[in-house]
């Protein structure tokens, strides 16, 4: 089966995209996949890739392309894109690598075809480097380039009942809660949990989460505070998706004021916990796990919700029973390319020492073996 791949960049082609995400919408498994997420971004310094069957949508994707430093070359890195914000790609928010598909359609097909539609746009490229590909995408169904183990998920089973799931909870996790609990009391405290989940609601409690991390630890290290360009473009994608049904802003108020707070968005049947921040100063208090086992329960107990998903793996998760999903990351050299030739023999040279370029393989952990290798 063979698909048609069209490329687009620039804001006349955003629009095109705009229409076509929408329609590919009951296929999105993440929230950057989401027609919300994608109307909110500036079109940026990237491309998307819509792939159609008969002019009828089935796959779409988007690529961005870096130069890089490797052995005193400056390769061109075709991968996961960000948007650029404040004039860089370093304080913009990542799309990601990711690309989506029908799940009826040929994913190998797709695979090939979203390459090969590259290639037909003209645009030069060295290295194919797409990392953080969860299971279920069309990428990792390609039949070129290697695949490897990346960085997992924690994840956290909500398909029991919520008394099931304390009952196996380990006795240190309900300990601690159970002390937390009897400490509010003691200090004679007033608690409530509310939830934001209208538009002007949550923006409002998105403003309030803003605020309420800017006094922590983060404030010097990525809080929305020191980043409003960032956090505008979050504010407008929880907003507007909160039009759909699928956001919530939840806080913990201990005596009226907000002392924790979560932003939540739904995709399927994973609810995406995106961002936390607490109070430090009644830290003594647990206020971030008082509102997290919150949540569980109401998870627990919500037919829709078979998962949380908490993206990026933090030391905190353990305590909790996440397991981690797999990630992998796809790499791929251009045979058609004496940069990218030269770029392949070095890369193998280097595996067999021991040795990546740290540039590239930031934040992606040890070195693992190859799956499979193919030159394109």
């Amino acid at each position: 089966m063979s698909y048609r791949t069209a490329i687009f960049s620039g804001t006349e082609g955003f629009e095109v995209v705009r229409e076509h995400w929408e329609v590919l919408r009951p296929y999105a498994r993440h929230y950057n996949q989401l027609p919300e997420w994608v109307e909110n971004l500036a079109p940026g310094a990237f491309c998307w890739l819509l792939v159609t069957d008969d002019d009828r949508p089935v796959a779409a994707a988007a690529l961005g392309l870096r130069k890089v430093g490797f052995l005193a070359k400056n390769v061109r890195v075709l991968t996961g894109v960000r948007q650029r914000l404040d004039g860089t790609e370093g304080h913009g928010l990542p799309l990601g690598t990711f690309a989506f598909a029908d799940p009826a359609a040929d994913s190998r097909a797709i695979a090939a075809s979203l390459l090969a539609g590259y290639r037909q746009s003209g645009a030069k490229w060295d290295v194919l480097w797409l990392s953080m590909l969860r299971e279920g995408s069309v990428w990792l169904s390609a039949d070129y380039g290697s695949i490897a183990p990346d960085l997992g998920s924690p994840v956290l089973d909500t398909t029991m009942p919520s008394p099931q799931f304390w009952t196996a909870a380990s006795a240190n996790l309900k300990h601690g809660l159970a002390k937390a609990r009897r400490r509010l009391e003691r200090e004679h405290r007033r608690s409530d949990i509310v939830e934001a989940k209208t538009p002007e609601q949550v923006g409002a409690a998105f403003d309030a989460f803003v605020s309420l991390e800017a006094k922590g630890w983060k404030r010097d290290v990525g809080a929305f505070a020191k980043r409003p360009e960032r956090a505008g473009f979050l504010r407008r994608f929880l907003v507007t998706a909160a039009g759909k049904g699928i956001v919530t802003v939840r806080s913990l108020l201990i005596d009226d004021v907000v002392t924790a707070c979560q932003i939540a968005v739904q995709v399927q049947d994973t609810l995406f916990l995106m961002r936390i921040t607490y109070d430090e100063e009644l830290q003594h208090l647990s206020p971030g796990n008082i509102l997290l086992a919150d949540l569980i329960s109401i998870s627990c107990d919500d037919s829709t919700i078979a998962r949380i998903d908490c993206g990026q793996w933090a030391a905190w998760h353990d305590r909790w029973g996440m397991t981690t999903v797999p990630r992998y990351r796809l790499v791929a050299f251009n045979g058609r390319s004496a940069t990218g030739l030269a770029a392949r023999a070095a890369w193998k040279g280097l595996g067999v020492v021991g040795k990546r370029p740290s540039n590239l393989q930031a934040g992606e952990g040890p070195r693992v073996s190859l799956r499979r290798t193919k030159g394109l």
